[in-house]
């Protein structure tokens, strides 16, 4: 049996593979990048159980890996690891994995743009500034709660801003 979120956005992704569904139309609908993504598999893999919840699969693996890559960023490799295992055996993050529900794009946009500017802020790469804030504007096109990810990427570079020069704030 699957999920009655899972159904719905199985749904909306066929009619988006049978050209029937307008992409810009998400009111009152699910977020429209995680239906994208699910005609995206049912393209490459069939329509199937599984294939409905390997998205969300892969959105939970890649957080984790960011998480780390993060987290080592940020402090060291010892935390990281901590921070890794913790983040893949806790009971949200196995909830969210295993059901195709657009909330498991949220904590991926979020880990990821906050990786992608911790890398900026340590090269001072101005690219990977800009690469942040597309990672935050994904973000918008997914599940509405990950639409914070770029308040908290903000945020996190007000806590650096001494560091910063002006042309990596217009970035």
């Amino acid at each position: 049996p699957i999920h009655i979120d899972e159904a719905f956005m199985s749904q909306s992704a066929i009619a988006i593979l049978e050209g029937s569904k307008n992409l810009l139309d998400t009111y009152l609908g699910p977020p429209i990048s995680a239906n994208i993504i699910t005609a995206l598999f049912f393209k490459l893999f069939g329509i199937n159980t599984l294939t409905i919840r390997m998205q969300s699969l892969l959105f939970g693996i890649a957080t984790n890996i960011f998480l780390y890559l993060l987290v080592r960023n940020l402090f060291n490799s010892r935390l990281a690891l901590i921070s890794f295992f913790i983040g893949s055996f806790s009971h949200i993050a196995i909830a969210y994995s295993r059901i195709n529900v657009p909330s498991i794009e949220a904590p991926f946009f979020l880990v990821l743009t906050l990786y992608i500017l911790s890398l900026g802020i340590k090269r001072k790469n101005l690219y990977l500034f800009a690469l942040g804030g597309i990672s935050a504007g994904f973000s918008l096109y997914g599940y509405t709660g990950a639409k914070i990810a770029g308040i908290l990427g903000l945020g996190f570079l007000m806590m650096h801003y001494k560091e910063l020069k002006w042309k990596y704030w217009v970035a």
